[in-house]
């Protein structure tokens, strides 16, 4: 993804993924022996307030991702700027799932072993990134992911949306996987809708290939840890 200079390209787009890196192969392996991740509670509806703002403190820290002194990481940043006007897909109503459903707030954390630029200097690399967004409009998610099985960008880029299985999930989130034909990165995404706030995790590995069990098992760990975080708020 780009950097945070260009944050409305960043931070609009927390379900798709950079032309340079976007594909996930067909065979994305699931299953581990590693343990998973107990959801959080927030698997029921919750009973706390909405939340009204994005604050840094929010945010889980750098060491919930595994191994993450090997990986450059990114302090919570945050955006008060609109989401304004987004280029179109096709079809329409399926813009949430390109570019996230449209917010007042947002921010993120990223850990990553890619340059700035978004390419790893020897075409090898991983980047994990963490949006929370001020949903000003709640989309069914769920009942998009079913729909928009394709998605095309300024009428050239077909981005396949998938299901992704990630046992350990709350039940309000939803994993994909994110194909665009031609490209040979992998990439996957979590998302869901908790008190108010758009929560995305997306991950990018360079090339492609499946994408770990290790790695997935470490995704539902950190979308976990963190929806925990947020619930004790």
């Amino acid at each position: 993804m780009a950097v945070f200079a260009s944050h409305r390209r960043t931070l609009l787009r927390p379900l798709a993924v950079t032309a340079a890196a976007c594909i996930v192969a067909a065979a994305v392996s699931c299953s581990s022996g590693a343990s998973k991740s107990t959801p959080p509670v927030g698997n029921e509806t919750p009973q706390k307030p909405e939340f009204t703002q994005v604050t840094t403190a929010m945010f889980v820290d750098q060491s919930a991702f595994p191994n993450s002194s090997a990986m450059e990481f990114t302090a919570p940043t945050i955006s008060n700027d609109p989401q304004g006007t987004t280029d179109p897909v096709d079809p329409p109503e399926c813009g949430p799932i390109y570019w996230g459903p449209p917010f007042s707030q947002i921010g993120f954390v990223n850990w990553s072993t890619m340059r700035s630029d978004g390419e790893s200097t020897n075409n090898e690399g991983r980047e994990i990134k963490l949006f929370l967004a001020l949903a000003a409009e709640r989309p069914d998610l769920r009942a998009l992911l079913g729909k928009c099985g394709t998605v095309r960008y300024q009428g050239v880029t077909s981005i396949t949306v998938a299901p992704l299985p990630l046992p350990g999930l709350p039940s309000w989130a939803d994993s994909s996987r994110i194909t665009t034909p031609g490209v040979a990165g992998a990439a996957a995404g979590i998302v869901g809708l908790y008190r108010g706030l758009f929560v995305s995790l997306t991950f990018t590995q360079l090339p492609g290939g499946d994408i770990s069990p290790n790695d997935t098992d470490a995704l539902v760990k950190l979308f976990n840890d963190q929806v925990t975080k947020l619930e004790a708020m």
